[in-house]
């Protein structure tokens, strides 16, 4: 290793990440325990009252996935950039690599670096493809026009790869663990930090 460091965002979209995970297992807790007291207090309690509740739950937490899955991809793609300019330099990487597509990203820059192919057969190329499907939908979002009477029966777009927020950490891990793999040079330089690998540690065996 030189005398360089990277310095980035690398951590704090990692540890933002990890705090969307955090609540949305808090947000599922609550909402399992409000369905829980539906079924059992449907006498004591409103039912107007806990489906707002239930409402209010599901939206927060579909605002957190969708915060975690951003906050996933900016981690992500800040790693493999500081991966490209510890290696080939800020002034090239500027030049030459920066517009390049995340997906692409993993797949040009440790062909450039160390001569070897990124393990496009592994677990941690599948959670990279829906991670990407899943931010690309945010990020292009395309509203529909449909009628009032319609909207009862409108769903949610299939064609989007579903990911849950555990494959979204463990996504972190796969596609450290195999960059690592076939370029040892970066042992060091990891996604997940020792203080965010023993917050991810806590919140699995809380979940």
């Amino acid at each position: 290793m030189s005398q360089y460091i990277i310095v980035g965002n690398t951590r704090y979209f990692c540890e933002k990440t990890i705090d969307c995970y955090e609540n949305l297992l808090r947000l599922d807790k609550q909402l399992h325990e409000e369905k829980e007291r539906k079924s059992r207090d449907d006498a004591i309690y409103d039912d107007f009252e806990l489906s707002f509740k239930e409402g209010r739950l599901a939206k927060d937490l579909l605002k957190e996935k969708m915060s975690m899955i951003v906050f996933a991809s900016f981690t992500i793609e800040s790693y493999i950039n500081g991966y490209a300019i510890y290696s080939l330099g800020n002034k090239y990487f500027e030049d030459h690599l920066e517009k390049i597509n995340i997906k692409n990203k993993w797949i040009v820059f440790p062909k450039l670096i160390c001569g070897s192919d990124f393990p496009k057969d592994k677990k941690s190329w599948n959670l990279l493809d829906k991670l990407i499907d899943n931010r690309n939908k945010l990020a292009h979002d395309k509203p529909k026009r449909i009628k009032v009477d319609e909207i009862d029966s409108l769903k949610r777009n299939t064609k989007v790869k579903h990911i849950s927020p555990s494959e979204i950490i463990d996504a972190f891990y796969e596609l450290q663990k195999d960059l690592i793999s076939i370029d040892e040079s970066i042992s060091e330089y990891l996604m997940i930090d020792g203080y965010n690998n023993k917050r991810i540690e806590k919140l699995k065996k809380s979940s």
